[in-house]
Protein backbone atom coordinates (compact mmCIF):
# COMPACT_ATOMS: atom_id res chain seq x y z
CA UNK A 1 0.00 0.00 0.00
CA UNK A 2 0.95 3.40 -0.91
CA UNK A 3 1.81 5.58 1.86
CA UNK A 4 0.98 8.84 0.33
CA UNK A 5 -2.48 7.06 -1.25
CA UNK A 6 -2.92 5.88 2.42
CA UNK A 7 -2.95 9.40 4.19
CA UNK A 8 -4.66 11.07 1.21
CA UNK A 9 -8.05 8.24 2.12
CA UNK A 10 -7.06 8.96 5.96
CA UNK A 11 -7.18 12.68 5.10
CA UNK A 12 -10.67 11.61 3.83
CA UNK A 13 -12.66 9.79 6.35
CA UNK A 14 -11.50 12.53 9.04
CA UNK A 15 -12.98 14.94 7.19
CA UNK A 16 -15.91 12.62 6.61
CA UNK A 17 -16.30 11.90 10.12
CA UNK A 18 -15.83 15.38 11.24
CA UNK A 19 -18.49 16.73 9.19
CA UNK A 20 -21.10 13.94 10.43
CA UNK A 21 -19.77 14.28 14.42
CA UNK A 22 -20.10 18.32 13.98
CA UNK A 23 -23.87 17.14 12.83
CA UNK A 24 -24.57 15.32 15.45
CA UNK A 25 -23.74 17.71 17.71
CA UNK A 26 -25.84 21.16 15.85
CA UNK A 27 -28.63 18.39 16.12
CA UNK A 28 -28.37 17.83 19.65
CA UNK A 29 -27.79 21.40 20.32
CA UNK A 30 -30.77 22.42 18.42
CA UNK A 31 -33.20 20.64 20.13
CA UNK A 32 -31.70 21.56 22.99
CA UNK A 33 -32.43 25.16 22.25
CA UNK A 34 -36.17 24.53 20.68
CA UNK A 35 -37.12 22.38 23.39
CA UNK A 36 -36.14 25.48 25.68
CA UNK A 37 -37.74 28.33 24.24
CA UNK A 38 -40.76 25.76 23.74
CA UNK A 39 -41.19 25.35 27.61
CA UNK A 40 -41.04 29.39 28.08
CA UNK A 41 -44.38 28.84 25.25
CA UNK A 42 -43.90 32.30 23.40
CA UNK A 43 -46.47 34.50 22.48
CA UNK A 44 -47.59 37.06 19.96
CA UNK A 45 -44.34 38.41 18.65
CA UNK A 46 -42.69 35.83 20.04
CA UNK A 47 -43.92 33.17 18.31
CA UNK A 48 -42.87 35.00 15.02
CA UNK A 49 -38.92 35.22 16.60
CA UNK A 50 -39.33 31.56 17.19
CA UNK A 51 -40.48 30.69 13.88
CA UNK A 52 -37.73 32.24 11.70
CA UNK A 53 -35.26 31.42 14.27
CA UNK A 54 -36.29 27.94 13.60
CA UNK A 55 -36.67 28.12 9.38
CA UNK A 56 -33.62 29.52 9.23
CA UNK A 57 -31.56 27.16 11.89
CA UNK A 58 -33.49 24.14 10.79
CA UNK A 59 -32.63 24.83 7.20
CA UNK A 60 -29.04 24.95 7.66
CA UNK A 61 -29.20 22.36 9.68
CA UNK A 62 -31.14 19.78 6.87
CA UNK A 63 -28.30 21.61 4.73
CA UNK A 64 -25.91 20.29 6.88
CA UNK A 65 -26.96 16.78 7.12
CA UNK A 66 -27.33 16.40 3.34
CA UNK A 67 -23.41 17.03 3.20
CA UNK A 68 -22.61 15.08 6.12
CA UNK A 69 -24.36 12.09 5.00
CA UNK A 70 -23.69 12.37 1.30
CA UNK A 71 -27.33 12.88 -0.07
CA UNK A 72 -26.08 15.21 -2.49
CA UNK A 73 -23.44 13.42 -3.76
CA UNK A 74 -25.54 9.68 -4.27
CA UNK A 75 -28.22 11.66 -6.25
CA UNK A 76 -26.03 13.04 -8.00
CA UNK A 77 -24.12 9.53 -9.26
CA UNK A 78 -27.87 8.32 -9.63
CA UNK A 79 -28.91 10.80 -11.76
CA UNK A 80 -25.35 10.52 -14.24
CA UNK A 81 -25.78 6.75 -14.12
CA UNK A 82 -29.57 6.80 -15.45
CA UNK A 83 -28.67 9.43 -18.01
CA UNK A 84 -25.35 7.18 -19.08
CA UNK A 85 -27.65 4.61 -19.50
CA UNK A 86 -30.69 6.53 -21.48
CA UNK A 87 -27.40 7.78 -24.08
CA UNK A 88 -26.62 4.09 -24.63
CA UNK A 89 -30.08 2.99 -25.37
CA UNK A 90 -30.83 6.34 -27.23
CA UNK A 91 -27.69 5.08 -29.76
CA UNK A 92 -27.13 2.10 -31.40
CA UNK A 93 -24.29 1.25 -33.38
CA UNK A 94 -24.70 2.60 -36.84
CA UNK A 95 -23.76 -0.48 -39.42
CA UNK A 96 -23.83 0.35 -43.08
CA UNK A 97 -24.29 -2.97 -44.17
CA UNK A 98 -25.19 -2.05 -47.93
CA UNK A 99 -23.65 0.36 -50.49
CA UNK A 100 -23.98 1.06 -54.35
CA UNK A 101 -20.70 -0.88 -56.41
CA UNK A 102 -19.48 0.17 -59.13
CA UNK A 103 -22.02 -1.23 -61.90
CA UNK A 104 -24.94 0.58 -59.48
CA UNK A 105 -26.36 -2.25 -57.74
CA UNK A 106 -26.62 -2.49 -54.31
CA UNK A 107 -23.28 -4.84 -52.36
CA UNK A 108 -23.36 -6.06 -49.03
CA UNK A 109 -20.32 -4.29 -46.90
CA UNK A 110 -18.76 -6.50 -43.99
CA UNK A 111 -17.68 -4.07 -41.40
CA UNK A 112 -16.39 -4.75 -38.08
CA UNK A 113 -18.85 -2.02 -36.38
CA UNK A 114 -18.20 -3.79 -32.77
CA UNK A 115 -14.63 -2.51 -33.31
CA UNK A 116 -15.78 0.68 -33.94
CA UNK A 117 -18.60 1.02 -31.47
CA UNK A 118 -15.62 -0.05 -29.48
CA UNK A 119 -13.75 2.62 -30.48
CA UNK A 120 -16.15 4.98 -29.73
CA UNK A 121 -17.42 4.45 -26.13
CA UNK A 122 -13.46 4.39 -25.03
CA UNK A 123 -13.57 8.17 -26.92
CA UNK A 124 -16.07 9.78 -24.28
Amino acid sequence: MDDKHYQTARNRVIQRLGIRFTFIFNLIFFLLIFTLILRDRPTGDDVFGVAIFVLIWGSVLLLHGGIAFSLFDRLLDQATLRELDRIDRIEKPKRHALELGEDGELVDVVEDWQQAENARREAR
